[in-house]
């Protein structure tokens, strides 16, 4: 379940930011890319950890599944009860062992490259609100005079048309 959610949250934020850097990226002139590119590769890395983690429990899961399946299946039949009782239960210590090194080193690495990415990409963003507030509010600025002329230019066409079709209408009654 964690590195479902791990995976999840690292690939999400790095869709997301890429999405939003590359649909912004013509309109603002980004700067200090480095700490972007740092959020990244740390996401990157981190879901490649969390892959190969996944990886690895499935190795060993069907490690210890064959194993149990060859003493069984070998020594089964001569044993007696507690003797396989006692092996199950050993067995079953050194892969709750094995689970728990696993799970420790790579759920806290994940864990903690995933918090580090999302950190440097939020890093990025706030870095360049603080230095692009000017060069957006002048952006803003002819955007806004843009639109505004622009439809200007439409109504003066709609009033344009409105007054000759009035014409027409006057021409039309004076005959």
């Amino acid at each position: 379940i964690f590195e479902g959610l791990i995976l999840k949250i690292a690939s999400g934020a790095m869709a997301i930011s890429f999405s939003f850097i590359t649909a912004l990226s013509t309109k603002i002139e980004y700067r200090f890319l480095w700490i972007l590119a740092i959020g990244w590769t740390t996401l990157a890395v981190c879901i490649i950890l969390n892959l190969l983690s996944h990886l690895k429990a499935k190795r060993n899961c069907q490690t210890n599944i064959s194993d149990i399946d060859n003493y069984l299946w070998t020594n089964g039949n001569t044993d007696s009860e507690e003797d396989i009782y006692k092996e199950i239960k050993t067995r079953s210590a050194v892969i709750d062992d094995k689970n728990k090194k696993l799970d420790n080193y790579y759920n806290r690495l994940t864990a903690w490259l995933a918090i580090g990415g999302i950190l440097f990409i939020l890093g990025f963003v706030f870095v360049n609100l603080v230095f692009a507030q000017n060069e957006q509010y002048i952006i803003q600025k002819e955007t806004n005079t843009q639109t505004i002329s622009s439809a200007e230019k439409i109504i003066e066409k709609d009033t344009l048309n409105s007054f000759q079709i009035q014409q027409s209408i006057n021409t039309d009654n004076g005959k």
